[in-house]
Parts: structure tokens; C-alpha cells; sequence
């Protein structure tokens, strides 16, 4: 008896280990204050209006596990056509926002300063890096210690760019949008970064009819370019499932429902 004790033991503890961790978000509750939400007879939840929202709560990331976000969606018969963005925001180990400006860097841009930075400039001057494309017409932000091996990220230096001019010898130089908090040494390392777009891993501006699509993507792993939305950016410590509703609908005469809102977590 002893021993088939043990043995239902470890089973249990094996199965236990093996559980998956699930997150529902089927009321008003469970959804930040701001959000505008009416729940219909049948359990549904209705959001009228452009929306921009998450939940209520965070949940903890662990890049080797397997998190599944997946929910019922439809628009509401009078707003067949609007649009929906659907996927995470991204926190740091504080829960601070990770914005895409953090952690989007622009491939091989990675370059130097040519001069001293004096804090309270608006101007510097920098190697022109292996890749240019004319920052002010990519929305370029500079950030400023930046690494190699991306060790650097997530990096909130960020200035926005708003000018650049080409200089002789491969040297360029930019004019920042605001001026330098502190003093940066010649030699110095700068990288380019672009802001946006967010993580819509789940739906990345889709049209919605009346009839109801169910949802489902699974988020791994660590993407260091930021560019994939089924892997989580670096520093991203928590989530929270996140909508972009009626977008553009700034009448607010539209409306987007859901229901079945559920994050699945698995080894």
C-alpha cells in the first residue's frame, strides 16, 4: 500500500508540473477602468467606440513557454467593417511599458559619434552607418550607449531625429527633435530605432463582419529585432492581452464584441 502510494504520488506531482495556466477575461472586471464595456444577455461583452485598452492584470513571461491568447470576435450587425487590432503589451521586470521604440532597432545602423555631445546640444555628428536610409523620413530615433550584442536593450535614450545632412569623409549631421540630457564622448556608440508598430500578434487590422471568428496565436522565444509578433521582445518580463478597437470609429458609433477571452500557458 505504501508503494502505490508513491507511485499515485509522483503521478500526481508529474501531472501537477505539467498544468496548464489559464487567464479568463469574461467581465468587466477583469478589464482596465477606462474601458467602455456593456454586457449583453448572453454573457458577451460589447465595446462601443474607438478603444485602446488591456486587462486588468499582467501575467508573468517566460520566453520557454508556450502562451496562447485566443477569443471569439465579431462586429455588431450596424458595424459591419470595423477595425480591430488585437495582441500584447509588453512590461519590464517593474511592469513598465515596454514601447516598440525600446527595443526596434534599425538593422545596421549601429555606428559612432565623430565629436563630443555636450548636453543641451540638438546636434551631433556621426559615421554614416553600413545602413542609411534618410532618418527623417523614417520616423529614426538615436539611442545612445548602444551594443553590439544588443546587451544595450531595452533602451529608453531615444531621442527623434528631425534633420540630417551629409558632411564630408562619411560623416553625418543629425539635428534631434529635443536637446541631450547629459554629455556623450566622441566614440561613443548610437544605434537608430523606429517606433511602432505595437505587438498585434493576434489580429493586425482586421475588418470584422457579423459573424463570429474564433482567434488563436501562440507566442515563444525572443525575438532580438522585434520584428516577429509570435516572439516576445527583449526585457519583457509580464504581458497583458491588448485591443485596439474601432479604430479610427472617433464618432463612436460603432461597436465590437467578444467573448471566450482566454491566455493558456504551457511548458
Amino acid at each position: 500500500m505504501k508503494k502505490m502510494n508513491t507511485l499515485f504520488m509522483c503521478a500526481f506531482i508529474s501531472v501537477t508540473a505539467f498544468a496548464a495556466e489559464v487567464y479568463t477575461y469574461n467581465t468587466p472586471a477583469d478589464w482596465e477602468k477606462k474601458a467602455v464595456i456593456k454586457v449583453l444577455p448572453d454573457g458577451v461583452l460589447e465595446f462601443p467606440g474607438k478603444q485602446d485598452i488591456t486587462t486588468a492584470k499582467s501575467f508573468k513571461v517566460d520566453p520557454r513557454k508556450k502562451v496562447t491568447f485566443s477569443f471569439e470576435i465579431r462586429a455588431r450587425e450596424d458595424s459591419i467593417d470595423t477595425m480591430v487590432y488585437a495582441g500584447f503589451q509588453q512590461q519590464d521586470s517593474d511592469k513598465i511599458i515596454l514601447e516598440p521604440v525600446y527595443v526596434r532597432q534599425e538593422v545596421g545602423s549601429l555606428t559612432t559619434l565623430t565629436e563630443d555631445a555636450k548636453a543641451g546640444s540638438t546636434k551631433l555628428k556621426i559615421r554614416k552607418p553600413r545602413r542609411w536610409i534618410k532618418p527623417i523620413y523614417r520616423g529614426y530615433y538615436i539611442v545612445f550607449d548602444a551594443k553590439k550584442d544588443l546587451s544595450d536593450l531595452p533602451n529608453t535614450s531615444g531621442i527623434k531625429l528631425v534633420a540630417e545632412k551629409d558632411l564630408a569623409d562619411g560623416i553625418v549631421e543629425i539635428t534631434l527633435k529635443k536637446p541631450l540630457p547629459k554629455d556623450y564622448p566622441a566614440g561613443s556608440q548610437v544605434r537608430f530605432h523606429i517606433w511602432g508598430p505595437y505587438m498585434y500578434s493576434a489580429l493586425d487590422g482586421k475588418k470584422l463582419s457579423s459573424e463570429w471568428i474564433k482567434v488563436t496565436c501562440t507566442i515563444t522565444g525572443t525575438d532580438p529585432a522585434a520584428m516577429n509578433f509570435k516572439k516576445w521582445w527583449i526585457g519583457t518580463k509580464y504581458a497583458k492581452p491588448f485591443f485596439l478597437l474601432n479604430y479610427r470609429d472617433f464618432a463612436k458609433q460603432k461597436a465590437t464584441q467578444l467573448r471566450n477571452i482566454k491566455i493558456t500557458i504551457e511548458d
